[in-house]
């Protein structure tokens, strides 16, 4: 991320950078927020694998009704 540019409209101050930086730093951004969810849920039961199979079946069976 060494190519940025700046630019500057009508006194506000814009970066410019290429798209490969920007899809880099929207990756990491959502690496955060995922990181930050995984640690506001950190406190829930957990629950298994194949509970959650059960329970996709089920809601599955239900809405085709």
């Amino acid at each position: 991320m060494a190519n940025i540019q700046t630019l500057t409209i009508a006194k506000k101050k814009y970066a410019l950078l290429p798209m490969s930086d920007y899809e880099k730093l929207m990756a990491l951004i959502e690496d955060l927020e995922d990181l930050a969810e995984v640690k506001k849920r950190k406190s829930e039961p957990r629950i298994s694998l194949e509970e959650v199979k059960r329970n996709f079946l089920y809601k599955k069976k239900r809405s085709a009704v």
